[in-house]
């Protein structure tokens, strides 16, 4: 479900407007956690989101952004391939206003 309480994620990722791979998970964690009734995303859930706002899905390694992210505290790991935004992820999204 990519509607959500209230904000959608199509509006949600267009108000960020997310340049780079990394930033886009960033994006959907934040969502999924605050909108979408999702605690931790994985590889599935950042799939979904990328499709349902078009942005490119060609990446061989899905799971390659969660994990670069682990050492800098924007996402740890719950279980393998799951993983939960953090709040020093959550600021950068925050911080996000689309002119990046």
């Amino acid at each position: 479900d990519v509607t959500g309480n209230g904000v959608a994620f199509k509006d949600f990722a267009a108000q960020k407007n997310p340049k780079k791979n990394t930033q886009r998970h960033l994006v959907a964690a934040c969502w999924l956690k605050e909108h979408g009734n999702s605690p931790t995303i994985n590889i599935d859930k950042v799939y979904t989101c990328y499709r349902t706002v078009s942005w490119p899905t060609t990446q061989p390694d899905w799971d390659a952004n969660f994990r670069g992210q682990v050492p800098t505290n924007r996402f740890r790991r719950v279980n393998p391939g799951e993983y939960a935004i953090t709040p020093i992820g959550e600021d950068d999204v925050r911080t996000m206003d689309g002119t990046e």
